[in-house]
């Protein structure tokens, strides 16, 4: 029963003496880990303030898309009254072209009748 006790003494103190150097090991290790802590609470800082500025830049580029589309709409709409309005023109000069016409004739006929009496 005393060698059982002993080896398992022995067999506790070799478990001890592993822990120590694993802990021992792990505390050497601790800058290390505190460095790689340090450096992901950075990085999930920058992707934060990379998030923001992306949020940012999406709610200016939505904005500045809905400003390009009123002024398009706008555009287009002075572009169809413009084109309206040429349309119209052209009619109107159309009618005074033959109004115009109609007039010549008419001095035409008046001058012809005037030269023929007397």
């Amino acid at each position: 029963m005393y060698d059982k006790s002993s080896s398992e003494l022995q067999t506790t103190k070799a478990a001890l003496q592993k822990s120590q150097e694993a802990r021992v090991h792990a505390e050497g290790r601790l800058p290390e880990i505190e460095v790689l802590q340090k450096q992901i609470s950075k990085a999930h800082e920058e992707m934060s303030d990379l998030r923001f500025k992306l949020e940012e830049q999406r709610a200016a580029a939505a904005s500045k898309e809905q400003q390009l589309k009123a002024s398009k709409q706008h555009l287009e709409s002075q572009l169809e009254a413009a084109v309206h309005q040429k349309e119209r023109l052209q009619l109107e000069a159309t009618a005074a072209t033959t109004r115009a016409t109609q007039h010549e004739k008419q001095l035409e006929e008046l001058y012809e009748l005037c030269t023929s009496q007397q």
